[in-house]
């Protein structure tokens, strides 16, 4: 508590007065909320707020601690922060999807309810340098890892993708524009990739984004030709991390609102469902390898994770990869 202490100090440049809950608001809770969490309580940004401290090192589900934050809420009439530990990074989306307001002890901070939202202290310094198109990068992540597309013409290499033949120019455009790429020709059009995979990889890596647009839950399947596996059912297929019981499911944006529009998902939610649904601004499908996303994209999701271990794993997993030039 000292540590998330002295960083809320930090963040809010304030003293920070910190105090036990009394004894009377504490015999206000149900007895099985005194008996989960240490209760504080403080004054952020001017607002009085309760900081709620686990007991013991068993961490409720993002789901139990929603539950618990309502409860909470409820009976002191004010916010309430959880104070956690490391959580692995799956963990932590889901508390920001559920709103739970938290602080971790790696310097991650949450709070909705203050309309204030932290992701990390020290904050990595963000290039300026443009990110290529969404079409551009699964083109290239495409030649990467499922067909060289080199010496191929533009017509040709529509024929591999859903997007239209001016889509594919101007995503070879931008490759071009980000000398990634060269172009020969004028009626028809052919892409050459100079470099071998594993430079132009590496020449790339800046420039290629996070695919997920957003996450929300729903709780009908998703058809098996437009969804593939992420999140930490691909970590689990990739590397030595746990998988877990719940169903992460990647879908391209475009054919997510489709199938909402024709009924076929009902409804969707930030907090709670059957399924936990990734919305990519390319489709997954296109690059996924045994009905998981790709491993590539699945390292662009999670290369700025704080976690060591998520880090160290998709790692591992990048430098497995055998770079074959065929």
């Amino acid at each position: 508590m000292k540590q998330a202490i002295d960083y809320l100090r930090k963040v809010f440049n304030d003293k920070l007065n910190v105090q036990p809950v009394s004894q009377r608001e504490m015999d206000a809770m149900p007895l099985y909320i005194g008996a989960m969490y240490t209760l504080w309580e403080t004054f952020l940004a001017d607002v009085r707020t309760y900081l709620a401290e686990p007991i013991g090192n068993e961490l409720s589900t993002p789901s139990q601690l929603k539950k618990h934050q309502e409860i909470i809420v409820g009976k002191a009439g004010c916010p309430v922060v959880f104070v956690l530990g490391r959580i692995e990074s799956y963990n932590r989306n889901r508390l920001i999807q559920q709103k739970i307001d938290f602080i971790t002890a790696d310097k991650q901070i949450f709070m909705p309810s203050l309309l204030i939202r932290f992701k990390e202290y020290f904050s990595p310094i963000v290039s300026k340098r443009r990110k290529i198109q969404p079409a551009a990068q699964c083109l290239l992540l495409f030649h990467l890892q499922k067909q060289n597309l080199s010496g191929l013409g533009f017509r040709k290499i529509a024929e591999f993708f859903p997007y239209s033949y001016l889509t594919i120019t101007r995503a070879v455009d931008n490759l071009l524009e980000a000398g990634l790429c060269e172009i020969e020709g004028t009626k028809e059009k052919t892409i050459f990739f100079n470099t071998n995979k594993a430079g132009l990889w590496q020449n790339a890596l800046n420039l290629l984004a996070n695919p997920v647009k957003r996450s929300v839950f729903i709780n009908e399947d998703l058809p098996e030709h437009l969804a593939v596996k992420t999140n930490i059912n691909a970590l689990a297929h990739f590397t030595l991390l746990n998988n877990e019981p719940k169903s992460f499911l990647a879908i391209w944006e475009k054919n997510f609102r489709e199938l909402h529009k024709e009924g076929r998902i009902k409804m969707f939610s930030q907090y709670d469902g059957e399924f936990v649904v990734e919305q990519w601004s390319y489709d997954p499908v296109i690059l996924s390898d045994k009905g998981f996303v790709d491993p590539l994209s699945l390292y662009l999701i999670y290369r700025d994770d704080t976690y060591e271990r998520v880090n160290y794993e998709i790692n591992q997993m990048i430098k497995g990869i055998q770079w074959f030039e065929v």
